[in-house]
């Protein structure tokens, strides 16, 4: 219990910051196909009705299926989206914590291993 605590406090500051954080579908996604994710977030919810759309690899995943499709994905299918972010965390070996008492978008976020935020012009190779 004290390590969801600790990783809860943890998201909620690099969130807080604009750090190494996502929180939503969408941008859990997006860090998801990246292999960015270093412990997943979710909130336990039975009653959610929110689905997302899945390849054969865990990591083709999106929110449409359309989108799953130009990552060259054959045999999509849509399911709930806490067992495709599930399958997607556990594809890439990232954490997986049951968190309550946070606000997550969606009842999902993460805590991300390495920034995947645009360089801006000017700064870098």
């Amino acid at each position: 219990m004290r390590r969801v605590r600790e990783v809860t406090a943890r998201y909620e500051q690099e969130a807080g910051r604009g750090g190494a954080a996502a929180g939503g579908l969408a941008a859990v996604v997006d860090v998801l196909r990246k292999g960015a994710v270093e412990a997943l977030l979710l909130i336990d919810d039975p009653s959610s009705t929110d689905r997302l759309w899945a390849g054969e690899q865990p990591l083709l995943l999106g929110t449409t299926e359309q989108e799953v499709v130009a990552l060259g994905a054959a045999g999509v299918v849509q399911d709930r989206a806490d067992a495709v972010l599930l399958r997607a965390a556990i594809g890439q070996a990232a954490a997986v914590k049951l968190v309550a008492g946070t606000e997550l978008p969606h009842g999902v976020g993460a805590l991300l291993r390495f920034d995947v935020r645009p360089t801006p012009p000017g700064r870098g190779s």
